[in-house]
């Protein structure tokens, strides 16, 4: 009786649970929400031309419908000169309302004029959520924030520079990272790409590294410090000069540029080895002196030494005058 009772309790707890976890699944499945495509915007105006257009869709897969306000502001991190966005971007509508399950476009387009600046920059179109009806159990979303490139073809220049190699200029081990800050000195957002070399006294390729595998992109005019890791392709045996080289630019076809910087490099191998050679020299000098000195001494001792001669016997005259 007990064991039936055991049973009946654990067959009713197996139900409230799987109710729970089916109803969680049905409220899931049953959720909604806004899709905007593409992630990132870019609107370039190709020589000769003065307009561009870009669409960006949004999807409403909830069962209301929702209103949405679209706004371009200028990004944070631009630190070129490009007047007021609005003034050079225009929307379809700064407000759209997207049916329940349906979708809309919106358009931005970009003209040129004397306040878009050749060579790219960056904006962003905000879309804020204002209204998703009543009685639908959706909440309002945080603002999204939509990168968008602007590039103007027209007097575009690419361009970077090295403005230093992060080094010691004295090591007791090969380099492991080196740093290399880059800067954008032209007018278009760049990628930099790479090779950092290490060279021994003799020329000896002893370590290597690739510039910016992240492909981490820089704006006109900053600079970013580029962590480069080294493989180590040969043992560093020699103390002396050693050299790295930063060959840098915006790979392909393009030109590159490389920069320099020497470092002292000696291993604590060698440090104990020079104490080690200086300390037998001691010790010999030391020894080879005692050993003269001994040579000396005994040299001394075997050499007998000349009596002194014998005095002259005089004569003397008695009873004779001189």
């Amino acid at each position: 009786m007990r064991r039936g009772v055991s049973s009946i309790v654990a067959a009713l707890c197996m139900t409230v649970i799987l109710a729970a976890l089916f109803s969680q699944t049905a409220q899931a499945a049953a959720a909604g929400g806004i899709r905007i495509a593409p992630a990132a915007v870019r609107l370039e105006l190709a020589k000769g031309t003065s307009e561009t257009t870009a669409d960006i869709s949004v999807a409403n897969t909830y069962t209301v419908p929702v209103t949405l306000r679209f706004a371009i502001e200028r990004a944070a991190q631009n630190v070129s000169h490009m007047g007021d966005p609005t003034a050079l971007i225009s929307l379809t509508s700064a407000e759209i309302t997207v049916t329940a399950g349906g979708s809309a476009t919106q358009t931005l387009t970009l003209r040129d004029s004397r306040q878009l600046s050749p060579g790219s920059q960056v904006a962003e179109l905000v879309i804020t959520q204002l209204t998703a009806g009543s009685g639908a159990g959706v909440g309002v979303q945080p603002a999204v924030r939509l990168p968008i490139t602007i590039i103007k073809d027209e007097g575009a220049i690419m361009s970077l520079g090295l403005t230093n190699i992060a080094s010691s200029s004295f090591m007791m081990r090969q380099p492991q990272t080196v740093n290399v800050m880059i800067r954008n000195t032209g007018n278009v957002i760049a990628i930099p790409h790479g090779l950092v070399t290490v060279r021994g006294p003799r020329g000896t390729l002893v370590g290597q590294g690739t510039i910016n595998t992240a492909s981490a992109a820089l704006l006109p005019g900053t600079e970013k410090s580029l962590p480069v890791a080294i493989t180590p392709m040969d043992q560093a045996s020699l103390p002396g000069t050693y050299q790295i080289s930063a060959t840098y630019g915006l790979g392909g076809d393009s030109a590159t540029q490389t920069a320099r910087k020497s470092f002292f490099y000696i291993a604590w191998w060698h440090v104990v080895e020079t104490l080690s050679v200086a300390g037998a020299l001691v010790l010999l000098a030391y020894n080879l002196r005692r050993f003269i000195q001994y040579l000396q001494a005994h040299r001394k001792k075997s050499t007998p030494v000349p009596e002194p001669p014998a005095r002259a016997k005089r004569r003397i005259l008695v009873g004779r005058n001189a």
